[in-house]
């Protein structure tokens, strides 16, 4: 079984860029050995992280995310079994969504979390449609 987790944090501490990459290289090396596929977005302030995968890495991959001390406020958006992934063409890494399939993608999991009138929901839309406002260069 396969399932998504999406949830919302705040850093506890500024991190540069560059510990930002190394930080985001060590994660993708681990997700890519675990078939743990996504989006993360880091946006002023907030973390928004989407992570798909096989239930029971997913589960685990979480539990450390709450246990890590690089998080606070944590909001559980989704967590629920998926039927297939969504975020299958996503890497983990600094990168602009550079193609339709990942614009529709992220579309269509605002659309499966609107329609089925999610807890939460409105934070992810209102999360990226702020980002998008302020930033009109983004697909």
């Amino acid at each position: 079984m396969i399932k998504t987790i999406c949830y919302k944090s705040h850093p506890k501490n500024h991190k540069s860029i560059l510990e930002n990459m190394v930080l985001v290289d060590e994660v993708k090396k681990r997700n890519d050995d675990d078939g743990i596929v996504g989006l993360l977005v880091l946006h002023e302030n907030t973390f928004l992280e989407i992570i798909e995968g096989e239930a029971s890495k997913v589960d685990a991959l979480f539990s450390n995310i709450l246990k890590n001390n690089r998080h606070k406020d944590i909001i559980v958006i989704l967590n629920e079994p998926i039927k297939e992934l969504t975020f299958s063409s996503f890497e983990v890494d600094y990168s602009v969504l550079q193609n339709m399939d990942s614009l529709y993608a992220l579309q269509e999991y605002v659309n499966h979390l609107e329609v089925n009138n999610k807890e939460y929901s409105y934070v992810f839309s209102n999360f990226l449609a702020n980002l998008l406002q302020e930033h009109p260069e983004l697909p």
